[in-house]
């Protein structure tokens, strides 16, 4: 993950000797960073909220964006942030500008909090003295695959809308009467949200998910009369996409 912020480039490495998350800056050793929440527990969900979402990408090569607008920063006191997203879970890391005031925040894509841990103190002086001299760093590594993006709109349609949506009948489905243009309604402002947030390209997901869709249809196997074998259909494989 070679990410280039400002003059200097940063990567993820494997967790250091004790089992935490490490990003080294390769070209000055002082920046690099160990995320240590205080006790091997709460260490180890860490490890697997991270591991989850670096993984979610078959490669290295990931988005890197800067966000502009310091206002988020300055509200809850940062001097700088550091996310990984796959768009379905995030690993937010939040530098204070008091001491021993860092924390680490992991949520879903509903915003539902699955771990936090304030008053830390992530990284060296050096560190504290880079984010402030380039004010604001708002950093996000998306890793996000096109089926995380999917199920990530998935995901929050069920939750908004689900209710909704099983008062439906296939003949309004058919014909899109009745909720159904209330429905698509409420789905395309869910899309449109995310798509706003991290940048997705709604037009290479449709594509993506048309062709994933012709895959299975090419590939369904009937099993022969009273045969019992129950044929296990595999999810389709994750595909690294850039919006």
């Amino acid at each position: 993950m070679p990410l280039t912020i400002k003059n200097q480039v940063f990567t993820t490495t494997l967790p250091d000797v004790d089992g935490n998350i490490m990003i080294t800056c390769l070209t000055n050793p002082e920046l690099s960073f160990t995320v240590n929440l205080g006790n091997n527990a709460l260490n180890a969900e860490a490890i697997q909220h991270f591991d989850r979402i670096m993984l979610s990408s078959t490669t290295s090569e990931y988005r890197y964006e800067q966000a502009r607008n310091p206002g988020p920063l300055l509200i809850e006191n940062h001097i700088g942030s550091m996310k990984f997203t796959n768009v379905r879970y995030s690993f937010g890391i939040y530098w204070s500008n008091e001491a021993n005031s860092d924390k680490v925040v992991v949520k879903d894509i509903l915003g539902n909090k699955l771990l936090e841990k304030t008053g830390l103190s992530i990284g060296s002086q050096a560190l504290r003295d880079f984010f402030l001299e380039y004010f604001p760093l708002r950093i996000r590594i998306n890793t996000s695959s096109m089926n995380d993006q999917y199920n990530a709109i998935m995901t929050a349609t069920t939750h908004h809308h689900a209710e909704i949506i099983r008062q439906t009948s296939i003949s309004e489905i058919r014909t899109r009467t009745g909720m159904i243009p209330e429905i698509i309604q409420k789905v395309n402002a869910i899309i449109r949200q995310i798509r706003d947030e991290y940048h997705i390209d709604v037009s290479a997901l449709e594509q993506h998910v048309a062709r994933t869709r012709n895959q299975h249809e090419e590939v369904e196997e009937v099993p022969p009369p009273y045969s019992p074998q129950i044929i296990e259909e595999k999810p389709p494989p994750y595909h690294q996409s850039f919006a």
